[in-house]
């Protein structure tokens, strides 16, 4: 078969080798590398075969990719990375990619756009495409539904599983309990999956409801019907070796805040074996030569301490001054971290993909001619906003007013609440923004817009450059617990209108958690997608 179809996928990076924080460098150690005498003889082959000169080889590699398209995880100059990811370890770009397929299939270009956002929350590398970008990815024009995991192997009503489509911002969420509907290409539901068990992306799963299908067979796809989230789930902050001689101190004050665990780091290429979220650490020389040659702009002093992402990437307005002691600096971040952890735990809702709830929503300028930032949908919005293949931004000018739309496309209301979180990983509370605010407040009515962000109500703008993530939250049920502790907080605040600050966001986030679960035994919540949506907006502001 002759095509010029094709996809060179490359997941590496120019050199390096080692570990960057608790990620690995994808390439062999050393710079300047050369091809291997292997290399060359295959390359010597393929010349001769096509009967190309090593002079027409340079030039026509000069002239780019004519046929096919070349994806790369990372720009010549980068590392690509190597990541934990809850109990497996993959490249970072190929792990986002094959979550990517397995929930839309759209052009090359859309889906790196998509991928390059995801990303950031890992590692500083930026993929790029070489070909066209309109193309299709892999060029296939097929339209499946979106599909979460698929059945790899039967043996009688059990199975195994591969959940190559679950997003790894909610991953620990897929725990046992979990529930899936078997679907066909056109989407249609028949029986149902338990998930017993899981390890990474494998899983163990029973037929509990056959729903006309005679029985499991290798290839079932599957979509999320519930999933079950820890009540008791941790923030894992890995202990840098710069810290080694307050190693104690530093696991006695940060263990002291409730649901924070630290692990200390061990020899070897990943020191943190079963992952962490942040990294708790001095800035050392190293570091800073490190970030200084990546252009990192305001660099904390050395000798400061403050979080590190995985990847070391700095997590912004964490470092103090100099010399700060690990208890002080403990104290310094507690707020932060707290955030962190609220943060992390609401995620575990994220369900864009797989949300049976119709709702669309975006983010827009408020000035002529208001373009939109981003924004996101699903139910069938979804497929109509995929199939329109708008191409957005992402960006919002420092200083310029943005609002929200939320429209209810469902027959009946819908409750909302709407958080903001900055590149620090501060938590505020956008909608509601009238106190003392009611259930009826937050309600959203059949095919109801919602605008959040009118200027003569509630001014939103960024005041300085950074990146910035909206979670918009939506629920069928009334937020009662939430609402009760918001108003609570409001009034302590002496607030009548604006946003607000969480100053104990794991409180107020657990209140909200219970408004959209309900309990599956006494450790785990179950969250039904036929129930809630939570939708991501991520942006950059500059």
């Amino acid at each position: 078969i002759t095509t010029e179809n094709v996809t060179f996928v490359l997941d590496s990076c120019y050199s390096g080798g080692g570990t960057r924080g608790n990620f690995r460098v994808r390439s062999v150690p050393g710079e300047g590398l050369s091809p291997s005498p292997e290399e060359l003889t295959y390359q010597q082959q393929w010349l001769e075969r096509l009967q190309l000169s090593e002079t027409e080889l340079a030039r026509r590699r000069c002239m780019g990719v004519g046929k096919g398209v070349v994806v790369a995880s990372a720009q010549r100059e980068q590392e690509a990375l190597d990541a934990e990811l809850d109990g497996f370890y993959a490249g970072a770009f190929t792990y986002l990619m094959t979550q990517y397929l397995w929930q839309q299939t759209d052009t090359i270009g859309n889906a790196i756009a998509q991928i390059t956002r995801s990303i950031k929350r890992l590692s500083s590398q930026v993929p790029l495409v070489d070909g066209d970008r309109n193309q299709s990815v892999y060029f296939i024009n097929k339209r499946v539904p979106p599909t979460d995991a698929v059945i790899t192997k039967v043996e009688g009503n059990q199975a195994t599983l591969w959940l190559g489509g679950v997003d790894k911002e909610s991953l620990e969420a897929f725990q046992a309990g979990a529930m899936f509907t078997i679907i066909d290409e056109r989407g249609q539901a028949s029986g149902k999956v338990e998930l017993l068990s899981r390890s990474g992306l494998i899983g163990e799963g029973r037929l509990v409801e056959s729903g006309g299908i005679a029985s499991l067979q290798p290839g079932m796809l599957l979509q999320e019907i519930s999933r079950v989230i820890p009540a008791d789930l941790k923030l894992y902050i890995g202990v840098d070796p710069s810290l080694e001689t307050e190693g104690k101190a530093a696991e006695g004050a940060i263990e002291a805040i409730s649901r924070l665990e630290v692990v200390p780091a061990q020899l070897g290429n990943v020191p943190y074996p079963g992952g962490v979220h942040y990294i708790f650490s001095r800035m050392t020389a190293n570091y800073w030569q490190r970030l200084s040659e990546q252009e990192v702009v305001d660099l904390p002093a050395v000798g400061s301490i403050g979080l590190f992402t995985p990847g070391l990437e700095l997590v912004p307005q964490s470092f103090g001054e100099a010399g700060e002691v690990v208890k002080i600096a403990v104290e310094r971040l507690e707020p932060k971290l707290k955030s962190l952890l609220a943060t992390r735990i609401i995620k575990q809702t994220l369900n864009a993909n797989s949300s049976q709830l119709d709702v669309e929503v975006s983010m827009l300028l408020v000035e002529p001619p208001n373009q939109v930032i981003t924004g996101t949908a699903t139910g069938e919005s979804r497929s109509e906003l995929r199939n329109s293949e708008l191409i957005y931004p992402h960006r919002l000018p420092v200083d310029k007013l943005f609002q929200f739309r939320v429209t209810n496309h469902e027959s009946s209301n819908l409750y909302l609440t709407v958080l903001l979180i900055d590149s620090s990983g501060g938590l505020v509370v956008v909608f509601p923004y009238q106190w003392p605010a009611s259930e009826e407040s937050m309600q959203l009515r059949p095919n109801q817009t919602l605008v959040i962000g009118e200027p003569q109500q509630l001014k939103l703008k960024a005041i300085e450059k950074g990146t910035g993530e909206a979670l918009v939250i939506v629920s069928r049920s009334p937020l009662k617990k939430a609402v009760k502790t918001l108003v609570s907080l409001a009034a302590e605040l002496n607030r009548e209108q604006g946003v607000v600050a969480l100053p104990e966001p794991v409180e107020v986030i657990g209140d909200l958690l219970d408004d959209l679960s309900e309990r599956a035994g006494v450790a785990v919540r179950r969250v039904s997608v036929s129930e809630i949506a939570t939708l991501s907006l991520t942006f950059e502001v500059g």
